[in-house]
């Protein structure tokens, strides 16, 4: 049995049908709100209807380790409590098996969070897991890594990277690492085939989105569903600078699609070559790999809580 941070847990009345749920914390994600999820868990979810324990993760990949414990021991539901790093980690465990997906999402940008209308307010959130309404969704797998919402390589992986390496998170020090990059980064050239087809050319990012966000509400694939076995293959071409503001505009307005240096192409698999090894991102988690990605949709693999 896993540790517990309650500290008066409640016997129901009838506790076969109580869910064994469990949280995964990461103490390290971007806000405070995880700090009171125990107090929180009490106040919004149902003794009745839930038999929580709460863990928090220790070092990187350890939620991966405690959700597929949870997978073995037969837990209904395992709550990742924290951004979407953490989600990736905790719904890598998950796929392909009953277990359910649970978020609350407390960190930086909280993109998959955010495109399945889970509200950023760790106490709402957890309303919403109250409910217990939930749907099948697709997941994505780049040279065989699983990523839910988005991946990719180019200028967004080379800011993620960056972002990693600061003392400082949140959206504040996301976008000053942007604009000072902005102006340092050089596009790269890259051989993309999607849906048969084969293009060589430069790009300043290419992203392959199973959700439509990034995080913040940046829309890089407006029009993504993580239902309809599909990845939208985003390529930004090389722009002139003052084109960055429009590109921005779009970004968030989510018309990003409607800009001439935007090709979105959805497929259920797509490859990338590169001229040299890539830095590449997961979720928003910074990884390096060869100078060749493969990129497939897993349709309907992961049960989430909406």
């Amino acid at each position: 049995m896993y540790p517990t941070l309650l500290n008066q847990p409640v016997e129901a009345e009838a506790p076969s049908l109580r869910k064994e749920t469990l949280f995964i914390i990461n103490p390290a994600a971007g806000t405070k709100a995880k700090d009171k999820i125990t107090l929180l868990i009490g106040q919004h979810l149902s003794s009745a209807k839930f038999n929580p324990h709460v863990v928090l993760t220790q070092y990187p990949g350890h939620a991966t380790e405690l959700a597929r414990e949870a997978v073995r021991q037969g837990f209904d539901y395992v709550v990742a409590v924290g951004g979407d790093g953490t989600i990736n980690e905790v719904a890598r465990a998950l796929v392909h098996t009953p277990t359910v997906l649970g978020i609350v999402p407390v960190g930086s940008g909280n993109g998959l969070a955010r495109h399945l209308g889970i509200p950023i307010h760790a106490g709402q959130a957890l309303q919403r897991i109250e409910r217990q309404r939930r749907i099948t969704m697709d997941s994505g797998t780049l040279n065989d890594l699983p990523f839910f919402g988005t991946a990719g390589v180019g200028f967004d992986a080379h800011v993620g990277y960056l972002f990693s390496q600061s003392k400082h998170r949140g959206f504040g020090t996301y976008v000053q690492t942007t604009m000072q990059e902005l102006f340092r980064y050089q596009p790269a050239s890259y051989r993309l085939t999607v849906g048969g087809r084969t293009k060589r050319r430069k790009a300043f990012a290419v992203t392959f989105a199973n959700a439509s966000q990034y995080g913040n509400n940046a829309f890089v694939a407006p029009q993504a569903d993580v239902q309809d076995g599909l990845l939208d293959v985003c390529t930004l071409r090389p722009f002139p600078l003052p084109a960055f503001v429009d590109l921005s505009v779009r970004l968030f307005s989510k018309t990003i699609h409607t800009s001439p240096y935007v090709e979105i192409v959805r497929a259920s698999q797509a490859s990338l070559k590169g001229t040299e090894p890539l830095r590449i991102h997961l979720d928003g988690e910074s990884h390096e790999t060869g100078d060749t990605l493969t990129v497939r949709v897993k349709p309907l693999s992961l049960k989430v809580m909406v």
